[in-house]
């Protein structure tokens, strides 16, 4: 991605382009169905093959995804070899945003290991008002913890972006289908009903 500006009360802003070596050339509808899947409220993901027959026969070089989300619609442009720059005022979101769409992975499996590892429970904000809510307390703990150890720990944005992309698909995976719409935790341990939630 190229032409990132992130200040503390800027919007961020992503430019994602295609990349300029030599390679195969996969069909745009062939690739949407290896882009992410997503639970997220108003995503287009769904939408996507629908939009791309539409859109192809235009002839346009650049994109603003002003509204980026999860940048499904960002990578059905890339997809298409557009020049897109990708916005979204959410934190959440620009972490997908920049994980998504970089050309490069910021860190190896092992790196990504070894720091989970090293993540020590801690008693912060999420502890102490989202008890009961969503996660086990000594889940709450943990990402207490992991959000104190990013705090600490110096990285660069897309390294701190792909961490929290993680954690934030793993913590979809534990909620009742993937979604934090409802303070639910008692039916996610509520283990004397058989039940699938759905989660990937």
């Amino acid at each position: 991605m190229r032409g990132i500006k992130i200040s503390s009360n800027a919007p961020l802003q992503l430019r994602a382009t295609a990349p300029t070596k030599l390679h195969v050339i996969q069909p745009v509808t062939e690739a949407i169905l290896g882009f992410p899947s997503t639970r997220y409220c108003g995503s287009k993901r769904k939408l996507l093959t629908w939009m791309y027959s539409h859109l192809a026969p235009l002839r346009f070089g650049t994109v603003l995804d002003a509204f980026g989300g999860t940048a499904s619609v960002s990578l059905l442009f890339k997809a298409m070899r557009k020049s897109v720059t990708y916005h979204d005022g959410l934190v959440f979101n620009e972490d997908v945003g920049r994980t998504v769409l970089a050309d490069k992975v910021q860190l190896g499996r092992r790196e990504v290991e070894k720091l989970l590892a090293s993540i020590q429970p801690h008693s912060g904000v999420i502890s102490a008002h989202f008890r009961g809510i969503f996660f086990k307390d000594e889940e709450n703990a943990w990402l207490d913890g992991f959000a104190e150890k990013l705090r600490v720990t110096p990285r660069s944005p897309e390294e701190t972006s792909l961490l929290r992309y993680l954690v934030y698909q793993a913590c979809l995976k534990k909620r009742p289908f993937n979604q934090f719409h409802r303070a639910n935790l008692k039916l996610r341990v509520n283990h004397t009903v058989g039940r699938t939630f759905g989660n990937a």
